[in-house]
């Protein structure tokens, strides 16, 4: 006799499993024979053991195992995170960027790979303005307090473009679509003029303001606010204003009466903290994101009870 006892069936691929583990470990074990065609896994004393009165079931010590398939909770947890790793059935991510210059009065020609400031030709956007006005490649001088004055405008452009999209399908019959764009746009520009300083080449005057603009668009998740009632979202965002603009007066020292309800600094933290369900005294109050992000959930069949689930806490975490 030996404290393993295996409840089995001879013929039983369930049995066969775990007769061929005990083989390969060497265990000794007692065999209590289950004729299934008399109904032995229906009767009181065998249900006890395993009241779902399947076979096998084994016994070792005082302990019943009824799962001929039971997993381990380390090989579980590799199963997750290898479930985890391999969601990601597959991605794309794109990204451009254009950048431009235009300065007047350039006066050398076009040559090979640009002309003289080649570094150009590689994607290289510097602001040249006092290497051209050294070497020579800017109109001459004014003078100015005998000439006409010289009224032309330097520019700078840059646009840039994030785009991605990413598939993952955690679990059976649930894709999630992970999709981000974000564009950003800024434009400089400046009154451009050569005057005379004693030397051949002039100089530049950049005692005229710089006037910059630009433009910011970015994707966001809202999806953990999706159902709820709209007007008591809009009534969130109102509250979180006053939430908001104390949290810009205490990070930059100024007076809170500068951070008025519906100035943008308070408006865009606050509108970002109710729609997304996040706290107010937690948000970012940056007026730009590093991440955009828009998750988009598709079922493509019905889920069963602990897929639900699943679906529920991921809403719930976002």
């Amino acid at each position: 006799m030996t404290d393993r006892k295996l409840y089995q069936f001879g013929d039983s691929p369930c049995c066969m499993k775990v007769r061929m583990v005990l083989a390969a470990k060497s265990l000794p074990w007692d065999e209590v024979f289950i004729e299934s065609w008399k109904f032995d896994h229906f009767q009181p004393e065998y249900l006890e053991l395993n009241p779902s009165g399947t076979v096998p079931t084994f016994v070792e010590d005082g302990q019943v195992v009824s799962e001929s398939n039971k997993i381990p909770l380390a090989k579980k947890i590799l199963k997750g995170l290898y479930t985890v790793a391999t969601s990601v059935k597959q991605g794309k991510v794109s990204y451009s960027e254009n950048n431009g210059q235009y300065l007047p009065g350039y006066t050398q020609d076009i040559g090979f790979l640009g002309g003289a400031p080649t570094s150009f030709a590689f994607g290289s956007q510097v602001d040249i303005r006092n290497t051209a006005l050294q070497n020579g490649w800017l109109v001459g001088p004014r003078d100015p307090n005998n000439s006409e004055y010289y009224n032309k405008t330097y520019s700078r452009t840059q646009y840039n473009k994030l785009d991605y999209t990413f598939t993952l399908k955690p679990i059976k019959d649930l894709n999630i679509d992970i999709r981000g764009n974000q564009i950003k746009t800024r434009d400089l520009s400046q009154q451009l003029d050569v005057v005379e300083n004693g030397s051949s080449t002039g100089a530049l005057d950049f005692s005229a303001p710089a006037f910059e603009t630009g433009n910011f668009s970015t994707s966001h998740a809202m999806i953990a606010t999706a159902f709820t009632d709209g007007d008591a979202l809009f009534q969130t965002m109102k509250e979180y204003r006053s939430i908001i603009a104390n949290r810009l007066a205490k990070e930059t020292g100024a007076p809170i009466d500068g951070f008025g309800s519906n100035s943008q600094q308070v408006l865009l933290p606050a509108f970002m903290a109710a729609y997304s369900g996040s706290n107010p005294d937690k948000i970012n109050t940056g007026l730009f994101r590093n991440i955009p992000i828009k998750l988009l959930l598709k079922l493509v069949s019905h889920l069963d009870h602990s897929s639900l689930q699943f679906v529920s806490l991921l809403l719930k975490s976002l």
